[in-house]
């Protein structure tokens, strides 16, 4: 009999707990959710780069492309190439897909730049704002390396306070996705066209405004 009622008083506190840590995820959510549209109802920029892997440490930034947004519209634009470090290459495959940057980056159009110079044009354009990426953690680092290692600055994230996440995002508007890619929430959705280039920066910022878009619709 005691061992049934410990076992019962066990039950009850594992079901308190998850209770508990379930409401203190959903703030944590709605809190998330209203950083997110007090950026997107004032200013923000959405941003994406392409890489030379995912080393955050060391890997070369290929590209930055971004949108200005103000109360949600686009008011301005930026992409850039850069040149690439001595002895770094751009991997022609993703596991099994060619990737698409390997090409588009020898295309003659597409004038490369000195690093510092790409990296420090980006470092003005975003100014002060808050800062919206898919996978935000991954593209924020990266660029905080390559602006210590190439442009000899340092302080990026120290001073940058406000950082948002379209996978977090994505997460609270559709909590049972198998996968959080950006191109398969894009078309699980059916909001974008066959006018996206995924892997290519301004393809990807141009996808990320989609899916924030519908975000922001679900979360006013």
């Amino acid at each position: 009999m005691i061992l049934l009622f410990i076992g019962i008083l066990l039950l009850v506190v594992v079901a308190i707990h998850i209770s508990i840590s379930f409401m203190n995820k959903k703030k944590r959510g709605k809190r998330y959710m209203q950083e997110f549209v007090k950026a997107y109802e004032d200013e923000l920029v959405i941003f994406d780069t392409e890489t030379t892997g995912l080393d955050v440490m060391n890997d070369d930034i290929i590209q930055i492309a971004a949108l200005h947004l103000k109360k949600g519209k686009v008011i301005r634009t930026f992409n850039v190439f850069l040149k690439l470090n001595p002895g770094k290459s751009i991997p022609l495959t993703f596991g099994n897909y060619n990737n698409p940057m390997a090409e588009e980056y020898e295309k003659s159009e597409n004038i490369k730049i000195d690093r510092d110079k790409g990296l420090l044009l980006f470092l003005d354009f975003i100014g002060n704002m808050p800062l919206l990426a898919h996978n935000i953690k991954f593209d924020s680092n990266i660029f905080d390396n390559n602006l210590k290692h190439d442009a000899n600055v340092d302080g990026f994230k120290e001073e940058h306070s406000v950082f948002i996440d379209s996978i977090k995002l994505a997460k609270i508007v559709i909590p049972d996705m198998p996968s959080y890619k950006l191109g398969k929430i894009i078309k699980r959705l059916g909001i974008g066209d066959d006018s996206i280039v995924y892997h290519d920066a301004r393809g990807d910022v141009k996808a990320t405004k989609l899916l924030i878009d519908y975000c922001y619709e679900q979360f006013k």
